[in-house]
């Protein structure tokens, strides 16, 4: 028998790593995001049930591949802008509405990972998102009232699916 610790889990720290960002043709311009994230959700996942009838029984079976919804991660904006900047600059390297209207997945797509440390920052668990590539950026809202001076933004991200490392 396995017995499991019941210490509450904490949300102290959670990174984005993007290992190698593709903004440009040119590989030697491709560089690396840490997006210290502040709020997100480890997306759900799910695939479709058909129900029907069989022998005067009703019997449920999957009819779909796994669906997993998009992953939408808040993260503080740095002194420089810098990170909102990559996330923007990927996003116009997809599509920038000029001469470009849409490049192959194979172009764009990257595998990242959202890691999770517990209070001692130490990695208790990793999730691999394989394919992903950003499918839109939130406005960043201005202001110096009082309070407000940390900026931060959001980015939702889109991927293939995702996988728990250990």
């Amino acid at each position: 028998m396995t017995d499991y610790s019941l210490m509450p889990a904490s949300s102290d720290k959670f990174i984005l790593t993007i290992p190698k960002l593709p903004t440009s043709d040119n590989m030697t311009d491709n560089i690396s995001l840490t997006l210290h994230l502040f709020e997100t959700i480890i997306p759900g996942i799910s695939f479709n049930v058909n129900e029907r009838d069989w022998q005067g029984f009703k019997t449920k079976d999957v009819y779909s591949a796994l669906e997993f919804e998009d992953l939408t991660a808040s993260y503080t904006i740095d002194e420089d802008y810098k990170n909102w900047q990559l996330l923007y600059n990927w996003l116009v390297y997809i599509n920038n509405n000029k001469d470009i209207a849409g490049k192959s997945k194979a172009n764009y797509a990257i595998d990242a990972s959202l890691i999770m440390y517990d209070n001692f920052n130490s990695a208790i668990l990793k999730l691999a998102f394989i394919g992903m590539f950003p499918s839109s950026l939130d406005a960043i809202t201005l202001s110096h009232r009082d309070g407000e001076e940390i900026l931060t933004g959001t980015c939702t991200f889109t991927y293939d699916y995702y996988e728990i490392k250990e």
